[in-house]
């Protein structure tokens, strides 16, 4: 997939918010030492750092979530495994210290709709959501713009780019209002107990499992 240019000054089409009623559960993979609630605050300060909606602005948060426990696990956990269609297995390392946590919208959340006819609508290239890692740079600085251009909106909503019936969640803290989310279930470690077995029930239909510990 092709590295999309820069965004320009206005947006080329016009952006739909799509509600998050309350109720909604995200799924959201986390670092297990970290709160489920809390939101990243690192600005990425080289061009191959960090992920594609990552915040740029210093003192702002953001956080990454899925539809559901699939979309979740093969965005933060299988996206370089996806690429490389002999891989299998995935190494325990990249579980040592993860948790998942359901969260639960409990007031209303409006999210930039980049997909289907809201990302045909907006005519953002559809590369800024299906790049490879060397385009985030640039996907950020689309990220932003957008931000700017709809600064009521408290994340974006895409297709993840692996399990494409699932939708991927970025969203914003100096947009989301203070309660707007809450934890419904979790954190549950997925390095072992129950945690890995909902892993490996995910895993096993996509033909991916654990590797054995050493």
């Amino acid at each position: 997939m092709e590295i999309p240019g820069g965004p320009p000054e206005a947006c080329p089409g016009s952006l739909r918010l799509e509600e998050l009623p309350v109720g909604t559960r995200l799924l959201r993979i986390h670092r297990a030492d970290v709160p489920p609630l809390a939101y990243n605050e690192r600005v990425p300060e080289m061009p191959w750092e960090g992920g594609r909606f990552d915040n740029v602005r210093p003192g702002d948060g953001y956080a990454y979530a899925g539809q559901d426990m699939l979309t979740a696990v093969a965005e933060t956990l299988l996206r370089k495994m996806c690429a490389d269609a002999g891989a299998s297995l995935v190494p325990r390392a990249a579980i040592a210290g993860k948790a998942v946590t359901t969260l639960e919208v409990a007031a209303p959340l409006g999210v930039l709709a980049m997909h289907g006819d809201g990302l045909i609508g907006a005519r953002v290239p559809p590369s800024v959501f299906a790049c490879e890692p060397l385009g985030y740079e640039t996907t950020r600085g689309w990220a932003e713009s957008m931000r700017g251009w709809k600064p009521e909106a408290a994340g974006i909503a895409w297709r993840s780019r692996f399990t494409n019936d699932g939708l991927s969640y970025v969203l914003y803290r100096s947009a989301v209002p203070a309660g707007a989310l809450r934890v419904a279930d979790g954190p549950l470690p997925l390095d072992g107990g129950d945690g890995l077995e909902r892993l490996l029930d995910v895993l096993r239909p996509l033909r991916f499992t654990m590797a054995t510990p050493r």
